[in-house]
């Protein structure tokens, strides 16, 4: 009967009910919704909805399970959304309220409810991977939590940064350099595939899944993390040139896929997507990397500088995600950095290990002091100048990683007198 469930839930609401639980479709959801707001905001219950009518528009928008285990892991999770509703002519229309929905929701929703046939086949594979997802879960351990843990920090962009700076100014120069540019190429890419793709993590279908994972890591495919490592680990293990890295690197790289997925933050199909595309990168890169760089190591400094300020700048304009803008200025940065360092600095990651370890503890501390520093003194996020000074900021940190800190060391006598040998040279790395 008509407004039935608008008085229900109104009941429901004047009663102090936590919790209105709508089951049908838009129309049941839309008096559901007026029901609940009629009452005063102190009062006022949450509402839950089982989607069961055709189109569900609303349960589209907010990525909700199509299933009912799936809308029952939801609702037993107890997780809550603050959405805007609006006002039309006194009531709340439930499909106005897309507006107030943050990015992923709206963005898929309209997108899918384009594709129908598409939707229908992606919501099977969602609903799939979180079933993988769920019974992954069910055999949690202190211990297994404790490896998945470590092997998703393996994968984390803070823990990259950290390899290359050992690798830069303590272990190979030009391995850590080329490693360090192919991963900022990595990063860039995924940046923008995601957004491209614009697929929904696991827990925005269903909270329950994610652990401890805060809300708000953009898309999920391909998986960052997974094709990071692919790149990174595949790289080191191209360099070293033997059966046992390239096994350590595999596992490593399978380790972090994994553990993306045992901590609900990707689907089995991210983390596939993100080794696929991470092999990709690592063979373009070791077939024609050390080419490029020895065609690009006969240019000018000001050429080499020209294309190192105006590519990762170009690249940033195109498309300005926060990832992607990191991912440039730190290859702007580190780029123009290399350049003059190679014709003015005494490049050697060599010495005794005193001297290693000192130029690496020394580096890194004040690495650390010109990120929090530079953050605190450069335009926030709510600024219309964040993104430009976003990819300064990273340009200096760059910059200090290839010159800066090279210079301090050879100032300090922690570095040995080495030939210039371009990095741009062919060498067996």
């Amino acid at each position: 009967e008509p407004r039935q469930a608008w008085d229900a839930a109104a009941n429901a609401a004047r009663a102090g009910a936590g919790l209105v639980v709508a089951i049908g479709g838009d129309g049941t959801l839309n008096e559901a919704l007026n029901g609940v707001m009629s009452a005063a905001e102190p009062q006022r219950p949450a509402l839950a909805f089982v989607p069961g009518g055709t189109a569900n528009i609303l349960a589209r928008a907010l990525c909700l399970p199509r299933s009912l285990d799936g809308i029952g892991r939801v609702l037993w999770a107890g997780y809550r959304r603050r959405i805007d509703v609006g006002r039309v002519n006194g009531r709340s229309p439930s499909r106005l309220t897309r507006a107030g929905v943050a990015w992923c929701p709206a963005t898929v929703a309209r997108r899918w409810h384009a594709r129908q046939r598409e939707e229908t086949m992606m919501e099977s594979v969602w609903q799939w991977g979180l079933s993988v997802i769920v019974w992954m879960q069910s055999l949690r351990s202190p211990v297994a939590d404790a490896i998945f843990a470590a092997g998703s920090f393996l994968g984390e962009e803070e823990f990259f940064f950290l390899l290359f700076a050992t690798l830069f100014w303590a272990i190979d120069v030009r391995v850590g350099f080329r490693i360090g540019v192919t991963f900022l190429i990595s990063v860039y890419l995924n940046s923008l595939a995601k957004v491209l793709i614009a697929h929904p993590r696991p827990y925005d279908l269903d909270p329950s899944v994610g652990l401890g994972i805060r809300p708000g890591l953009g898309y999920g495919i391909p998986s960052g993390h997974a094709q990071n490592a692919v790149v990174i680990w595949g790289g080191l293990a191209a360099w070293r040139r033997t059966t046992a890295a390239w096994i350590g690197a595999a596992f490593v790289a399978a380790l972090i896929g994994i553990s993306r997925i045992y901590r609900g933050v990707h689907f089995p199909t991210d983390v596939l997507a993100g080794w696929v595309l991470g092999a990709v990168i690592l063979f373009v890169g070791l077939t024609y990397g050390a080419r490029i760089a020895a065609a690009i190591g006969r240019w000018s400094l000001a050429g080499q500088i020209l294309l190192a300020l105006g590519g990762p700048a170009v690249m940033a304009v195109l498309f300005p995600d926060s990832g992607a803008v990191t991912a440039a200025g730190t290859l702007a940065g580190a780029g123009c950095g290399m350049a003059v360092a190679l014709r003015r600095l005494p490049l050697d990651s060599a010495g005794a290990l005193w001297q290693r370890v000192l130029r690496l503890l020394l580096g890194l501390f004040i690495l650390f002091v010109l990120y929090v520093g530079l953050k605190m003194v450069f335009p926030g996020e709510g600024s219309s100048l964040y993104r430009a000074f976003r990819f300064i900021r990273y340009a200096l940190l760059g910059l200090w990683v290839t010159l800066g800190a090279p210079s301090f060391f050879d100032v300090l006598r922690l570095t040995r007198r080495a030939d210039h040998r371009p990095v741009a040279a062919p060498t067996r790395a």
